[in-house]
């Protein structure tokens, strides 16, 4: 499911930018992403999603909510 655009927010573009050159590398397999509620963190992840997403042959998003 792809999430909102992230489009000229500057600094989820960085982090976006960022997660996909460790994800290209080769050298990291897994990312976790954790935070304050309400600040973006499934939206960061679903653009990574469909920018990753040729890397992978398996799905990479596994959800894990705290209530």
């Amino acid at each position: 499911m792809q999430g909102p655009c992230l489009f000229a927010q500057k600094a989820a573009d960085e982090i976006l930018e960022r997660l996909e050159g460790y994800l290209n590398d080769g050298g990291i397999k897994r990312v976790a992403i954790w935070g304050r509620g309400r600040v973006g963190k499934t939206t960061l992840v679903r653009n990574l999603e469909q920018v990753v997403r040729d890397l992978f042959s398996y799905g990479i998003l596994e959800y894990c909510h705290r209530g």
